[in-house]
């Protein structure tokens, strides 16, 4: 299961478009590290390479834990 993808995003404070990498499915059985990240909100959260913009990026997540 594809677990990281690259999307493209325009910063919003200086307008440059740049590819991010997103999470947008995490599977705790396949990889449980991710579980700890998405409870810090550390996912998906993209800083632009120009102005240094920090942002959550506003994308669908699938969360799964069979447990």
């Amino acid at each position: 299961m594809k677990t990281r993808e690259v999307i493209l995003v325009t910063c919003p404070q200086c307008q440059t478009r740049y590819d991010a990498p997103i999470t947008p499915i995490i599977s705790v059985g396949s990889d449980p590290a991710l579980k700890q990240a998405f409870l810090r909100g550390e996912l998906n959260i993209s800083q632009c390479p120009q102005c240094g913009f920090t942002s959550e990026l506003n994308i669908p997540l699938l969360y799964h834990d069979s447990a």
